[in-house]
């Protein structure tokens, strides 16, 4: 997927200071919600992709810090906002012989409940290998072989999600892969040490390293208790699946798909916990386009759940995601937001809106965009809780169509 040779003149631009500004400051709040658009790279001559966004808080009471990972040539970058600045540079490759060929996801977790927060960056490595780097007490830790499911190599991602056994606990992470055996595969933190587990293949059906990632997230059946992963992902023939654990055991629950919907054009766009929406603890919501057609699945705490069109996006007739959250507004309640970039189209981002009336499609102005920059990687879109106002304040990064890694955000 990646040149060697671009990576690295890229790599050589960055080290003479042309990539990255380690210091560009980012702007005041205004007055009233507006969204602010910034470069954080020079315009780059070579390959790029994306790995994921995350949240950190690095220490009690301490502000929350946007991190975005993404790929440029071999090697992993990171940008991250650090007390009003932008820093970030190279975390270079897994090692001399081995490189960074596709993103898996990002996810704030810990090891230990002792420790404070560190965000997980995950990739797919030349060697077929699962990596990992973390930053610990404000140090990047070394490059992390996590290997490969047993007896195969990884091929595509589906997502990473932390899990908390307790509001008090540690935030475990899970990674799921797809196999090179056609398995979905799981890497977790099981409090002492990392193993793999072999999840298998949804029944009567088979999985393709090919648009096969939706989401990954967790439930929470009682409040203030246990969190369940839940991997949401599409099988060869397009049906979405969801593989999760009930607090007993591991289950397959089969989705099909949109009624107007073939099989070909059906790709994931992400999937979000309305967790504290309407006080609901387990409702999901799982989105996925049909060519350039928005649908969502909605698995509510009990009953069935169901197939929803939110329309599509005029201009294309493809769309691609950045990803999906749910921001706490000042009124104490969630509100949903979907992140799509229009495939093949210079178009600013679109963004799709849950409010009280229904949803809404609108665009992040200042921002322009051909594609999400990602195939089967993590979301880049998070948010980050505002102390003072008690909201959570959306960053979305992505490449822009002048290949600049650029952020938006709304205050």
């Amino acid at each position: 997927m990646f040149s060697a040779r671009s990576g690295r003149r890229v790599l050589a631009a960055a080290l003479t200071g042309l990539v990255f500004a380690l210091s560009s400051t980012a702007p005041a709040m205004a007055d009233a919600p507006t969204w602010h658009v910034k470069a954080l790279t020079d315009e780059l001559d070579g390959p790029v992709g994306v790995v994921g966004a995350t949240v950190v808080q690095p220490g009690h009471g301490l502000p929350q810090e946007p991190y975005f990972f993404s790929t440029i040539g071999p090697d992993l970058w990171v940008k991250h906002l650090d007390n009003g600045f932008w820093d970030g540079g190279s975390l270079g490759s897994p090692s001399p012989t081995v490189s960074v060929v596709r993103g898996v996801g990002a996810v704030t977790g810990q090891l230990y409940a002792w420790e404070p927060q560190r965000p997980f960056a995950f990739v797919i490595g030349s060697d077929g290998h699962l990596w990992t780097r973390s930053r610990a007490g404000g140090v990047w830790t070394g490059w992390q072989d996590q290997g490969t499911p047993t007896g195969t190599t990884v091929s595509a991602a589906v997502g990473a999600v932390a899990v908390h056994d307790s509001p008090s606990a540690a935030g475990r992470p899970y990674v799921f892969v797809l196999g090179g055996d056609g398995h979905l595969w799981v890497n977790w933190w099981n409090g002492g040490r990392w193993q793999w587990y072999d999840q298998g293949v949804p029944p009567g059906s088979t999985l393709s390293s090919s648009f096969i990632r939706v989401g990954v997230t967790t439930t929470q059946p009682v409040t203030e208790g246990s969190e369940y992963p839940q991997a949401f992902l599409l099988d060869a023939q397009r049906n979405l699946w969801r593989h999760g654990w009930n607090g007993s055991a591991w289950e397959w629950a089969n989705y099909g798909r949109p009624s107007s919907a073939a099989p070909g054009g059906i790709h994931g766009l992400g999937v979000v916990n309305d967790n504290g929406l309407e006080y609901r603890t387990t409702y999901v919501s799982a989105f996925v386009a049909v060519n350039n057609m928005v649908y969502e699945y909605t698995l509510p705490t009990s009953g069935p759940g169901q197939w929803m069109s939110r329309s599509g996006i005029s201009g294309t007739t493809y769309v691609s995601a950045l990803g999906v959250i749910n921001p706490r507004t000042s009124y104490g309640d969630r509100l949903a937001r979907l992140f799509l970039a229009s495939s093949h189209v210079i178009t600013p981002i679109s963004v799709n809106t849950w409010r009280a009336t229904g949803w809404t499609w609108g665009t992040v102005p200042g921002t322009s965009i051909t594609d999400s920059g990602g195939w089967n990687t993590g979301d880049t879109v998070t948010a980050v809780r505002d102390p003072g106002l008690a909201v959570d304040v959306p960053y979305v990064f992505y490449w822009s169509d002048k290949n600049q890694m650029t952020v938006a955000w709304l205050e």
